[in-house]
């Protein structure tokens, strides 16, 4: 019966709708609120989901840009690798064949089979400081390959490593990882500092006198001999551009399309924020001429574009 009595209320409230439409003249509410409380539609308010997350946003950022702009997804490492690593920058070839660890986030991984059939690595890692690479040998490798991922955090142990094919210091300098450890988001939140920061790896006593790569050597000898002539100093310009929105990434695309259009020599540093307390240069060079400073003004204004 209350089947029949559903039937026969949705059959009543159809006419009514189709007859009042015929008449020009509809109220689906109001019918629906005279016929029966029992079909009345109901209207939930939700809080709106979010559009993406802090690292898929700086993700987003250093393909675009090349950099983070916004933020560095290493902000909240700061004292956990200032005393469980030393910075990128200080991985020297006078180091090299020291011990020493590292730590940053990983930006590329380049997997190769050797002639045994056995896979490694060589995994780009990035910190605050610059950027290095760490070499993942087979026996390691087996161990930690699937979780060598883009932007996963990770810490490693090893020896610094300068040498070339034939054994002679270059200027590259590398680390060939013993421990491969990944930090994760609870082991950081568990940290508790101590406050002393990591030494970094004492130089060789020997470093003067080891052989110097013959790449290296054949370079130096390969260079002009420099001419004691007075010459016109030629000043290359930078070009200052403040963002005021670090975060307005349509802006950021913008910018980063004129700059593509117009390469060239000269450096092109983003001042970021109202207060202009924070900058970065990016990562490609430009030709600073009247076309390229007027795109840039027409976008961001004529006080956000300097050039000097």
């Amino acid at each position: 019966s209350d089947l029949l009595f559903n039937l026969e209320t949705v059959q009543a409230f159809a006419s009514k709708v189709q007859k009042e439409a015929l008449s020009g003249q509809i109220d689906i509410f109001g019918a629906l609120g005279a016929t029966s409380k029992e079909i009345m539609p109901t209207v939930t308010m939700q809080t709106s989901p979010v559009k993406h997350t802090g690292k898929e946003r700086l993700a987003w950022e250093r393909e675009l840009m090349g950099l983070y702009v916004s933020a560095h997804p290493l902000d909240n490492y700061d004292a956990y690798f200032e005393e469980q690593t030393i910075p990128l920058y200080q991985i020297k070839p006078d180091a090299d064949g020291k011990k020493a660890t590292i730590g940053g986030i990983i930006s590329t991984v380049r997997t190769i089979v050797t002639k045994n059939g056995s896979k490694m690595a060589f995994v780009g890692i990035e910190d605050k400081t610059g950027e290095s690479e760490i070499i993942v040998f087979p026996n390691l490798y087996e161990q930690i390959g699937a979780k060598l991922i883009q932007d996963a955090v990770i810490k490693a142990t090893g020896k610094i490593s300068a040498k070339d094919r034939d054994g002679n210091i270059g200027t590259d300098a590398k680390m060939i990882a013993d421990e491969f450890q990944f930090v994760t988001d609870q082991e950081l939140d568990s940290y508790e500092s101590t406050g002393r920061k990591m030494e970094k790896p004492k130089p060789r006593k020997d470093f003067g006198k080891v052989k110097v790569s013959k790449t290296v050597a054949a370079t130096a000898a390969a260079r002009p001999a420099v001419s004691m002539k007075p010459q016109m100093d030629v000043k290359i310009q930078k070009c200052y551009v403040n963002l005021k929105d670090p975060e307005d990434h349509e802006i950021l695309l913008e910018i980063k399309k004129i700059c593509n259009d117009h390469p060239g020599v000269s450096e092109i540093i983003l001042v970021l924020g109202t207060d202009k307390k924070s900058a970065i240069k990016m990562p490609f060079k430009i030709d600073a001429n009247e076309l390229l400073i007027g795109k840039l003004v027409k976008i961001l204004g004529e006080d956000a574009v300097v050039l000097k």
